[in-house]
């Protein structure tokens, strides 16, 4: 994740984002709670599924091929 404006925190850990900082968080470690304290603008770039498995409040209409098995 990098922060283009704003601040935006992970309240768990107290890591905040400001503009300029790039947080990778590495799969199976948790991604929130979160808080932003201003309007931020975030780029998130993920290399893979959010979900091991389909969570209930998803539909394959809403979630789609994402977790397709081959």
């Amino acid at each position: 994740m990098y922060c283009l404006e704003g601040d935006y925190e992970y309240t768990d850990s107290g890591l905040r984002l400001r503009p300029g900082s790039f947080y990778m968080n590495p799969k199976d470690h948790p991604h929130g709670p979160t808080m932003a304290h201003e309007r931020s603008r975030l780029i998130e770039i993920y290399d893979g599924p959010h979900y091991y498995e389909k969570p209930e409040y998803h539909t394959d209409e809403t979630i789609g091929d994402f977790l397709a098995k081959d």
